[in-house]
């Protein structure tokens, strides 16, 4: 089973230069969560499910940090969604970022990374999360 938030709309302190980061930058996320086999669409019970609202309160913790890099708010994300959420195997997150007249050439940019993506990425190799994803990865 797969869930789909779309479009969420968030200000983040993001930005390369020190001027960037001044301002909140205007992002909208969108993410696909795939659950875990143990997940069960026949229980009409919340408590074994994934609360949309859970999803939105933790990204709106983690807007409260300052990033240089939207690849990293998108890594944040997902390890963090991993470590609440027992139940998902899989995330999958677009960022897109609203361009400001400093940077005419396009109307926004966007950076999309998931679960597998991370466990392919040396630099995260020793990631807490890993040994679940490669035992229960999409691939």
């Amino acid at each position: 089973m797969q869930i789909k938030i779309n479009q969420l709309q968030q200000k983040v302190n993001l930005g390369i230069t020190e001027e960037e980061r001044s301002i909140f930058q205007e992002l909208i996320i969108s993410l696909k969560i795939t659950l875990s086999n143990e997940f069960s669409i026949d229980k009409d019970d919340i408590s074994s499910a994934v609360d949309y609202r859970d999803i939105a309160i933790l990204l709106e913790g983690l807007s409260q940090n300052t990033y240089q890099l939207i690849e990293t708010y998108a890594t944040e994300i997902i390890t963090n969604i991993h470590r609440q959420f027992e139940v998902i195997d899989f995330v999958q997150v677009e960022i897109e970022k609203t361009m400001t007249a400093s940077f005419r050439f396009a109307k926004s940019v966007s950076v999309t990374l998931d679960s597998d993506d991370l466990k392919k990425t040396n630099s995260l190799k020793d990631h807490w999360f890993l040994p679940y994803i490669k035992k229960t990865s999409n691939t």
